[in-house]
């Protein structure tokens, strides 16, 4: 956990405070560690399986919210089912699970 830190630090100074434009007489960074959410990641095969089509969720358009995947998408995404909460997050990728996911053995270990 320090060595994350230690790189969001590293990245604030190269991007934001030796910026010729940055002018704050002060700055306060705050951290907060949240409970842990424990989701489980199914592929669109997965649900193709069970209800014959994967749709994209599309963000940003008023008209259209979500279009069905080609096979080409669905082979890069995953949903994410929180279990608990009966939630779904839909369009997660690969840079997702690398950066915000870790195995539930992997997070029992780091306590």
């Amino acid at each position: 956990m320090e060595a994350n830190f230690t790189q969001v630090f590293e990245d604030l100074q190269t991007n934001f405070l030796n910026h010729e434009d940055f002018n704050f007489d002060h700055l306060l960074i705050r951290f907060v560690e949240q409970d842990p959410v424990f989701r489980v990641l199914v592929s669109p095969s997965d649900i193709k399986n069970n209800w014959k089509k994967y749709y994209i969720r599309i963000y940003g358009n008023e008209g259209v919210h979500a279009r069905e995947a080609s096979t080409k998408e669905e082979n890069k995404l995953y949903c994410a089912v929180d279990l608990q909460v009966g939630f779904i997050t839909t369009n997660i990728n690969i840079h997702n699970i690398n950066n915000e996911y870790m195995l539930v053995e992997d997070y029992m270990q780091s306590l």
